[in-house]
């Protein structure tokens, strides 16, 4: 995406300040990208600029007008209420709004978590998902989505050879569903994403004769096996334009990395003797965070309870010898078995979010 920075000659507030640290960010990773003042916005300026996306502190009416005529994409720093309607995005810091996506003081480039170079590309095309499915895949990484976004997205992935977008949308966010649907993408899962502290637990017994331990690549075959059906319950399978074989391989390779350690970095298993009966793959996070990837276990052996011996397990060891005080987990809102196992095990639902796809 093309970026440039607009400046507002006269204002000195904390949005132009979040504005020029913004610029310093993104300029330091993009030496392209300048910054101008708002007495060169024009049409001969996005034409010799090419710019994508306007990033600015406030402008005037008639210059978001401007923009949305031509299908470029605003960025404002600035007050929620004076900017809903005329920026595509604005993030406004100070307005303690949780149901804004971006207002509140997370969204500030003081935050190091808060990744605004993401945000302004708008979308990115990802590459260990394109070489999987043989074929451009791409994400939006805005939460909001607007006509002029998905033009420069769609226009995007015209340049980089995407055939596949998707987008993933807060689920109490009526104006950007009924926006995604009116811009063609259409709704394939439920995203329902759960945490809970990292802390010692007291365990119940495993069965006589079963064991917890770490998948070797010797397990690998039997944990294929263990994974075949998870693609069926997953928005690749329910897309219908996925090829079912590569969604079912999909599940097996993230296995299979999961004991590599170059995906998630662990997969946990109870043990029948040296057979894995079931498996989570783990990965770590930053700040002492955590994260379970698949779970899954051989159908001889499910109803019985050792999914949320292995979690527990998996969590205790983790927070007794790495020191991890939260771990998250996310399943599909068709996964009726998986959310009661995560709320029997004392996880609580910090997020439901919807997944659209749309192929061009």
């Amino acid at each position: 995406m093309k970026r440039v920075f607009i400046h507002c000659t006269g204002q000195d507030d904390n949005y132009a300040s979040e504005l020029r640290a913004a610029y310093e960010r993104i300029q330091a990773i993009d030496p392209s990208v300048h910054m101008y003042d708002a007495s060169e916005l024009g049409i001969e300026f996005l034409s010799r600029t090419e710019a994508d996306v306007v990033i600015s502190n406030a402008l005037k009416r008639e210059h978001y007008g401007l923009l949305s005529a031509h299908k470029v994409v605003s960025i404002t720093f600035g007050r929620l209420e004076d900017h809903t309607g005329l920026s595509d995005i604005t993030i406004d810091r100070m307005a303690g709004d949780r149901s804004a996506h971006y207002g509140t003081e997370a969204c500030s480039l003081a935050n190091p978590n808060f990744d605004f170079d993401t945000i302004s590309r708008l979308v990115k095309k990802l590459p260990w998902d394109t070489e999987f499915w043989g074929m451009g895949y791409g994400s939006i990484k805005v939460k909001t989505i607007t006509p002029n976004i998905v033009y420069r997205a769609e226009a995007y992935a015209k340049r980089n050879d995407i055939k596949f977008l998707e987008y993933l949308c807060n689920c109490d966010d009526q104006k950007h569903l009924v926006m995604a649907e009116g811009q063609g993408f259409h709704l394939t899962d439920i995203r329902i994403d759960f945490d809970v502290k990292g802390t010692v637990i007291p365990l119940d017994p495993l069965p006589a004769g079963m064991t917890y331990g770490r998948a070797e690549e010797r397990h690998i075959e039997e944990l294929h096996n263990i994974s075949k059906d998870l693609y069926k319950i997953s928005r690749y399978y329910y897309d219908g334009g996925f090829d079912k074989s590569r969604v079912s391989d999909f599940y097996r390779t993230w296995v299979e990395k999961a004991v590599l350690g170059t995906f998630d970095h662990i997969c946990y298993c109870i043990f029948q003797g040296d057979t894995p009966v079931g498996f989570a793959t783990f990965r770590y996070l930053d700040n002492n965070e955590a994260m379970f990837g698949l779970g899954a276990f051989n159908e001889n052996f499910q109803g019985a309870g050792l999914g949320r011996k292995l979690f527990r397990h998996v969590i205790n060891i983790n927070a007794q010898e790495k020191g991890i005080k939260r771990v998250t987990s996310a399943t599909q809102g068709r996964n009726i078995m998986t959310q009661r196992m995560h709320q029997a095990i004392d996880f609580r639902t910090s997020s439901v979010e919807l997944w659209y796809h749309k192929w061009l």
